[in-house]
Parts: structure tokens; sequence; C-alpha cells
């Protein structure tokens, strides 16, 4: 955690330059794009295209086209450099979340088994007989935004979709269905696998 707090207080800077470079470039850009206007301008009104006959001065507006395509490329570039940087950070951010998240409720287990001395009621909101979280964070959230999951939570980080086209709930959160989030088969969750076991045969078989 603490490399990535670290990391993150660089952000602001490496965003600030990034940001500073890109209104350099669109000011080179700007300037460029207006000599080719005043060139172009001047080469017309002068009939200059009648005596041009080796089309010197036609090529060296032409150069300027280029120059400012060259500027346009860069200032794409470094946009999409940006926008992978912010990115970056957010999915470092889910994940460790995701990781607090299953500690906090593996902790809050184990210390409520223990203060009931070893009793297998587990009643405690953060796990039910399903091996899903229940837990809930002080974080607002959008009251009309859409609950996905066994767990009932908003969408956050990697999710995968229940392969059953009829399911009920669709996508899941990797941690609460206990999957890895690289998995690539064919996966049904538990809710489709217990109401509709003929038919997801049919589906592995397609």
């Amino acid at each position: 955690m603490d490399d990535f707090m670290k990391r993150l207080e660089n952000l602001p800077a490496e965003l600030q330059q990034n940001l500073t470079l890109m209104r350099e470039i669109d000011s080179r850009a700007q300037k460029v794009i207006g000599d080719i206007g005043k060139q172009t301008d001047k080469y017309f009104k002068s009939k200059a295209y009648l005596t041009d006959k080796n089309k010197k001065k036609m090529n060296r507006i032409q150069s300027k086209f280029d120059e400012a395509k060259a500027y346009s490329d860069d200032k794409v570039q470094l946009a999409v450099q940006t926008y992978a940087l912010v990115d970056e950070q957010i999915k470092k951010l889910d994940a460790y979340l995701a990781q607090s998240r299953d500690k906090f409720d593996d902790t809050a287990i184990d210390a409520t088994i223990h203060m009931q001395g070893g009793s297998q009621n587990k009643k405690l909101q953060t796990a039910n007989n399903k091996g899903h979280s229940d837990k809930t964070f002080d974080v607002p959230v959008d009251p009309n935004e859409p609950k996905y999951c066994l767990c009932q939570q908003v969408s956050y980080g990697d999710m995968i979709c229940c392969d059953n086209p009829d399911c009920s709930i669709e996508w899941f959160h990797f941690g609460c269905v206990k999957l890895p989030t690289d998995s690539k088969k064919k996966w049904f969750c538990p809710t489709c696998k217990k109401t509709n076991k003929k038919k997801l045969n049919n589906f592995r078989r397609k």
C-alpha cells in the first residue's frame, strides 16, 4: 500500500507535466496552421501557381502541412499516455480494495467464531453459507445504480458474466465466486447450476 500511495502522490505532477506539454504542442500546431493559411492565400492571390513551375512554393506549403500533422500525432500520443497513466492507478486501486475486503471478511469471521467459543453459527454479515461477501462499505453509492452478483452490490473491478443467457443476475465479482480473474472457461453461477441443470448441459454441449 505504501508503494501505491507514493506512486499516487506523484500522479498529479505527472498529469500536470503531460497537460502542459500538450498545450505547448497545440500552440505550435496552431501557429503552423496559421502560417499555412497565410502562405496559401498569398500563393493564390499573387497567382504564383502560374509561375511556380518547379512547385517550390507549393512544396513549402506542403511541408507546413506535414509539420502540423506531426504535432497533432504527438498530441494524440501524449493524450493516450496520460489516459493510460490514470487508468493504471484506477486498476491498482480496485485490486487493492478487493484484496482488503477479502482480508477484512476473513478476519471478521475468525473473530466471530472465536468470540462464540467455536460455535458454527456464522451469522456475521460479512459472509453467508454460500461463501460470498455481504459486507457493505460506507461508500456513497447511487441508489439507482443496478446491483449485481451474489452480494447484491454495484459493479466494481473485474467481473465475470454467467454463460446462461437467461441468468437473472448476469454479472459477478470474481472474489465473491472464488474465481481467478484470468478465467476464460465457460462458467455458470451457483444459482443457475441449481435451478437449470438440464438446460446448462445443453449449453455445455454447444
